[in-house]
C-alpha cells in the first residue's frame, strides 16, 4: 500500500512539473515584454507551483493516511475479535480438561464396573472396578464377546437395545475369570461414538454379592423367626399338656383322699401318686425358670463339697422304679475311689445335668439297658451316660440342643417331655465350665459324655470334723430350731416335717422378730431363714443375727438362687441353703446335718 502511495505521488508531480513548465513558459513569453516582467512571472510561476503542488501533495497524503487509520482500525478491530476468540479456545481448552480429569477420576474410581461394547456386542473398553469385579486383566477382557461372560439371560440385550436404545435394570450372573458365577445388576445405552459415524453400547454393572447375601440372610432371618414361632407355639401347647397332666393326677387323688372310707393302702398308694406327679410338676416348671435365668446370665454357680458317688446313688434311687416299670437295665458301671470321689462344684446343678440325661435315656429306651460311669481325668470329673435305645440321627444331634425341640414333632408326642431338658444340661455344662457330646446312632443308642472341671473340695474330713466339734461345744441341753416363715402353709409343712426331731420349734412371721428372739432366746442352735419376708429381708437379718449370735447356724430358704453373701462379699450369711420347692426330706436331712 505504502510503495503504491509514493509511486502515484511521484508519477502526479512529474506529470503537473512537466506540463507546468511547458505551458508556463509560453504563458509567461505571451504576457511579459521585458526582462523584469519576466523575471517577476518566473518567480510567481515558481511560488504557484510550489503551493499548488504542495496542496497537491497533501490532499494526497491526507487520502492516503485515512485510508491507512481505516484499515489499522479495521485491523484493531480483527486483532481484539482474534484475541477474545483465542480466550474463549483457551477457556473452553480448560473445561474440556477438567472435564476430561473429572472423566478419568470417575472411570478410574467409581465403584460400579463399566464397559463399552461395539454395534456387535464385542468389548472395546472397560474400566478398573469392572476388571476386579470379574477378576481379567484388560488383555483377557478386551476383545471378547458379551454372551461369554453372560451365557444364560442376556440373549435380548442386543435386541432391547435396538429397540429403544436402552434397557431396563436386570439382575443376572456373569462369569468370572475363574468361571465362577458374580451376581450383578446391570443396564445398557446405546451411544454415538467418539468418531460419530457409528454407535457404541455403555454398559454399567454393579456388584450385588452383598445385596443377594443379604437378601439371603434376610429370607434365613424370616425362616428362623417362622420356626421360632412354630416351635414356640408347639411348645406352649405342649407345655400346656405337660403341666395339666400332673395337675390333673394331684387335684383328682388329692380330692380323692378326702374319703373316710379309703383303706390306709389306698391312701397311701394315692399319696405316692400325688407326690410323684407333683415332682414330675416340678421339674417341669424348674426347666422353665432355668431356661429363661439361663438366657439372662441370672442363672449363678454355688461350688462347695460333693461327693460324686453319693450323686450317682441318688440318680440311681430316683430312677430305679422308673427304669423297672419299663423292663429296663438301670446299672452304675462303678463307683470312685473316696479319695477321688470328694470334688468342689456345684451338686444341685450337676445333679439337674444327670436327672435330666438319665430321664431322657430311660425315655427313649425300650428294651435293654441304662448305664451310669464316672471317672476322673486331668482333674475333669466325666460321667457317660449310655443307653441302648432309638437313638438319634446325625442330622438331628445339634438340632436337638436348641430350645423346645425334639427329633420331631411326632417325638414330643409319642414320648411327652418340652423339649427344654437337653437345652438346659447342654448350658448348665457350659456354665459349669464343661462341654457335653453326643454319641449316637439310630436304632443303636446314644452316649451323652459330659466333662465338667472339679477341684479337690478345698475342706477335708478332719477340718469338717474339727468346724463340727468346735462349733457344737458348749451348746446348751435344749435346742431350738427358730423357723421365720410368713406362709402358713409352708409353716406347717416345715412342722410337719421336722416332727421327728427331739427339738423345741419356735415359728416367727418377720425379720425383726427373728433378731429379737436369737437374741433373748439362748436355746435357738439353728435359724431356718426364708429370704422373702416384710420388712426386714431374710438376707438383712441374717447378717444382724449373725453380727449379735455368731454361734447360731442359719439355713437360708427362697424360690431363687441367690447369691448367699453380704454386701462386702467378706464372709457367708447362710450356713446351708435350700431351693424351694423343697422334699421333706431334703428339709429333714438339711437339718440334720447341722444339728
Amino acid at each position: 500500500m505504502r510503495g503504491k502511495t509514493e509511486v502515484r505521488i511521484t508519477i502526479i508531480y512529474l506529470v503537473i512539473g512537466i506540463l507546468w513548465i511547458t505551458l508556463s513558459d509560453e504563458a509567461i513569453l505571451m504576457l511579459g515584454q521585458n526582462v523584469e516582467d519576466l523575471t517577476r512571472l518566473q518567480n510567481y510561476k515558481g511560488w504557484i507551483f510550489v503551493i499548488f503542488t504542495s496542496a497537491l501533495i497533501f490532499i494526497l497524503i491526507r487520502q492516503e493516511t485515512r485510508k491507512r487509520n481505516a484499515v489499522e482500525d479495521l485491523l484493531r478491530e480483527r486483532n481484539d475479535e482474534l484475541s477474545e476468540s483465542l480466550e474463549t479456545i483457551r477457556q473452553f481448552q480448560n473445561e474440556k480438561r477438567s472435564s476430561q480429569k473429572r472423566f478419568l477420576g470417575l472411570y478410574k474410581n467409581i465403584r460400579e464396573g463399566f464397559a463399552w461394547l461395539d454395534a456387535a456386542g464385542t468389548i472395546k473398553g472397560t474400566n478398573p472396578a469392572f476388571l476386579n469385579m470379574l477378576q481379567f486383566s484388560s488383555e483377557q477382557l478386551i476383545g471378547k464377546h458379551y454372551r461369554e461372560l453372560c451365557p444364560m439371560g442376556c440373549h435380548q440385550l442386543l435386541s432391547a437395545i435396538d429397540e429403544r436404545g436402552y434397557t431396563d435394570i436386570i439382575d443376572i450372573e456373569l462369569l468370572n475369570a475363574a468361571g465362577q458365577k458374580v451376581p450383578v445388576s446391570l443396564m445398557a445405552y446405546k451411544m454415538p461414538a467418539p468418531t460419530g459415524d457409528s454407535e457404541e453400547i455403555w454398559v454399567i454393572v454393579k456388584d450385588i454379592i452383598d445385596e443377594k447375601k443379604a437378601e439371603k440372610d434376610i429370607l434365613n432371618a424370616k425362616q428362623h423367626a417362622e420356626q421360632s414361632e412354630r416351635l414356640k407355639s408347639a411348645f406352649l401347647a405342649n407345655i400346656s399338656h405337660e403341666i395339666r397332666t400332673p395337675m390333673n393326677s394331684i387335684i383328682g387323688f388329692a380330692e380323692l383322699l378326702g374319703n373316710d372310707d379309703l383303706p390306709d393302702e389306698r391312701r397311701k398308694w394315692y399319696s405316692r401318686i400325688i407326690a410323684e406327679n407333683a415332682e414330675m410338676l416340678l421339674v417341669i416348671v424348674n426347666n422353665v425358670l432355668d431356661i429363661s435365668r439361663l438366657e439372662t446370665g441370672q442363672l449363678k454357680v454355688f461350688r462347695h463339697e460333693t461327693d460324686l458317688n453319693k450323686v450317682i446313688s441318688d440318680i440311681y434311687d430316683l430312677f430305679t422304679i422308673q427304669a423297672q416299670d419299663k423292663g429296663i437295665e438301670l446299672n452304675i458301671e462303678n463307683l470312685l475311689p473316696r479319695e477321688l470321689a470328694i470334688v468342689y462344684t456345684d451338686e444341685s446343678k450337676l445333679k439337674q445335668i444327670l436327672i435330666n440325661l438319665t430321664g431322657n435315656a430311660i425315655k427313649f429306651t425300650h428294651e435293654g439297658k441304662v448305664s451310669i460311669s464316672c471317672c476322673v481325668e486331668n482333674g475333669d470329673v466325666c460321667f457317660d451316660i449310655a443307653d441302648t435305645g432309638i437313638g438319634i440321627a446325625p442330622k438331628e444331634q445339634k438340632t436337638i440342643f436348641e430350645r423346645f425341640r425334639q427329633v420331631d414333632d411326632s417325638t414330643t408326642r409319642k414320648y411327652g417331655g418340652t423339649g427344654l431338658g437337653l437345652t438346659i444340661s447342654l448350658g448348665l455344662t457350659e456354665l459349669l465350665g464343661g462341654s457335653l457330646k453326643l454319641d449316637s446312632e439310630p436304632g443303636k443308642g446314644s452316649v451323652f459324655h459330659i466333662r465338667i472341671p472339679a477341684q479337690a473340695s478345698p475342706v477335708h474330713a478332719d477340718e469338717m470334723t474339727l468346724k463340727k466339734d468346735s462349733t457344737s461345744s458348749g451348746k446348751p441341753d435344749e435346742t431350738s430350731i427358730l423357723v421365720v416363715e410368713d406362709g402358713h402353709a409352708s409353716s406347717l409343712l416345715i412342722k410337719e416335717a421336722l416332727r421327728e426331731l427331739r427339738a423345741n420349734i419356735i415359728f416367727v412371721k418377720d425379720g425383726e422378730s427373728a433378731i429379737e428372739a436369737c437374741t433373748k432366746n439362748a436355746s435357738i442352735r439353728i435359724v431356718l431363714m426364708d429370704l422373702n419376708l416384710p420388712g426386714i429381708n431374710g438376707a438383712e437379718a441374717a447378717l444382724q443375727i449373725k453380727e449379735k449370735c455368731p454361734g447360731i447356724l442359719i439355713i437360708g430358704q427362697s424360690a431363687q438362687q441367690l447369691d448367699p453373701k453380704n454386701e462386702k462379699g467378706q464372709q457367708t450369711i447362710f450356713d446351708d441353703f435350700l431351693v424351694k420347692p423343697y422334699l421333706p426330706q431334703v428339709l429333714l436331712a438339711t437339718v440334720k446335718k447341722h444339728i
